[in-house]
């Protein structure tokens, strides 16, 4: 494959590359990235840099290959819509308390033009959770996120906001607070 004239792997080989050496949530988060669509408006491309089914294939060719136990068990945890690898693991560290794995890229009201989308979330609980990660922090992302958590409160819904602090804690307390809410909404 070329890039400006100059040769560089297939974007599934990365995740070929890589599973020797990475654990197996770092290879979701890799999954993750290469199976996300992008935005059109932010980047230089308008597909994915691959498809499900590459990923899978690429492994499927490399049974003998380091890492490929991990693989495997990486690809079972890949999903197309996490923007950031903190929201990869911000769902995995889901599953692994045993909550429902959540709608990625959830829309606040579907079918509604220009509704808010949030990270992910829980429809039918009404709640959203937001990643907020260092992009974050402009004055203008600020307004658009502040308009973006207006409309999904005004919805009725829960917005759960998570940042780096979370992150460095394993998600420990929004897993706690998430457990708590969908308990509430179901019971």
């Amino acid at each position: 494959m070329e890039r400006s004239g100059i040769r560089v792997s297939a974007p599934h080989r990365l995740f070929i590359d890589r599973m020797a050496d990475l654990t197996a949530p770092e290879l979701v988060c890799v999954g993750d990235r290469l199976l996300r669509h992008p935005y059109r408006s932010r980047e230089d491309r308008d597909e994915p840099y691959c498809t499900p089914e590459q990923l899978r294939s690429a492994v499927r060719r490399h049974p003998w290959t380091a890492g490929v136990v991990t693989a495997r068990e990486a690809l079972e945890s890949v999903r197309i819509g996490s923007d950031s690898p903190p929201e990869t693991l911000l769902r995995l560290a889901i599953a692994e308390a045993g909550l429902p794995e959540p709608e990625l890229q959830a829309p606040c009201v579907p079918g509604r033009p220009g509704t808010a989308v949030g990270d992910m979330g829980y429809r039918d609980a009404r709640i959203i959770i937001q990643y907020e990660g260092e992009h974050h922090f402009s004055a203008e992302q600020q307004a658009h996120d502040q308009w973006r958590n207006a409309e999904f409160e005004a919805e009725g819904w829960v917005v759960i906001l998570v940042n780096r602090v979370d992150l460095a804690e394993s998600f420990r307390r929004v897993v706690l607070r998430l457990n708590r809410l969908l308990t509430n909404a179901f019971s």
